[in-house]
């Protein structure tokens, strides 16, 4: 399990950490690279949220325990297919093209 004790100290361990901290048995997590290596920014995708006809990200503030700023979309899985489809886009700023899965699962 993740550490939530552990700070990250730079951009990589920060996305590391904020996809461990939110990994789960029914949830599917991408995120959105920042060239810049300053936004850390997540879509989880799990049958266990609600179908919405409009996706916001839940943005937070950088802290001492998390130092870059975050945002985090929550997405059905039926209103995920309907992105995919380009039924229902993502939030200004938020491409699917540029969206990348973890190169590997952070829980053991």
């Amino acid at each position: 399990m993740a550490n939530l004790n552990d700070i990250p100290r730079n951009y990589d361990e920060a996305v590391s950490n904020l996809i461990a901290w939110h990994d789960g048995d029914d949830i599917e997590i991408l995120y959105l690279p920042d060239p810049a290596s300053k936004f850390v920014r997540l879509v989880e995708v799990s049958s266990s949220f609600s179908d919405e006809n409009e996706l916001r990200p839940v943005a937070m503030g950088a802290s001492a325990d998390f130092p870059f700023p975050s945002s985090v979309i929550l997405v059905s899985k039926a209103d995920w297919e309907r992105v995919k489809n380009k039924e229902m886009p993502l939030p200004e700023g938020w491409e699917l093209t540029q969206l990348r899965e973890p190169t590997r699962r952070c829980r053991p």
